[in-house]
């Protein structure tokens, strides 16, 4: 067990990782990020050739936004969201060497956000959405029908995505292109397996429609974001 004096953020790149928190372990996929608030003690462990790139917060972030985090309520992953793809942005900056500190503050305050909305207990959760978001990360490569959701959750199409877009902060539809894309990052390591195959493998149409939703998540087409050789950095 151990302890960091600093908050950070770790997004998973290849290998294994898993920690533990209290009696909770957490696995993680590459393409998944955690954040700890400080002196939150935990246990990891990694595979001898895993990848990680952190993100380690300076102490005036913590009386800058003035979180008081209860650790025992903390949940340490934050593996199919929005904030998963601005650590990749930030990633994609590092890597060119074109962080701009402003751009930099911008997008670990809009991390943080989306990380305390995951500790804020007095924000309602409707019932039924962790089961949604479950079969959406089982099925996500299937064509699922907003009703075959909704009978699932025993609500009114409508009613289920207008309370997925209010807790989740994205659509349906977004989350399941997040899902879609966060697989293909996976599977493009993989060189004997061509954009197509992995267009398919994921649940997209086609070569073009895995490129146009890859390209607006990550801000990089499959093809350069593979050249780019992104998930061999060490940082």
């Amino acid at each position: 067990m151990h302890e960091h004096a600093l908050a950070y953020f770790t997004l998973l790149l290849s290998g294994e990782y898993e920690e533990t928190h209290e009696g909770t372990t957490v696995r993680y996929e590459p393409f998944s990020l955690a954040f700890h608030p400080p002196k939150l003690v935990h246990w990891d462990q990694m595979g001898s050739e895993t990848t990680l790139f952190a993100i380690e917060l300076a102490d005036e972030w913590q009386s800058r936004i003035g979180l008081h985090f209860d650790t025992s309520a903390w949940r340490l992953e934050l593996q199919y969201g929005e904030a998963v793809w601005l650590a990749v942005r930030l990633l994609n900056q590092f890597v060119d060497e074109e962080l701009d500190a402003l751009e930099a503050d911008a997008i670990v305050s809009e991390m943080l956000g989306i990380a305390l909305r995951l500790v804020d207990r007095d924000r309602p959760q409707r019932a039924w959405v962790n089961d949604v978001k479950a079969v959406l990360r089982e099925r996500f490569a299937e064509r699922l029908s907003l009703e075959s959701l909704a009978d699932r959750a025993g609500i009114h199409p409508a009613s289920l995505a207008r309370g997925f877009r209010l807790d989740e902060g994205a659509t349906i539809g977004d989350y399941v292109s997040r899902l879609r894309v966060q697989h293909a990052c996976r599977l493009i390591r993989d060189e004997t397996m061509n954009l197509a195959d992995i267009a398919g493998a994921c649940g997209f149409s086609d070569q073009s429609h895995l490129t146009r939703v890859f390209k607006s998540v990550t801000g990089l087409t499959p093809g350069s974001f593979r050249e780019r050789r992104i998930l061999d950095t060490r940082g």
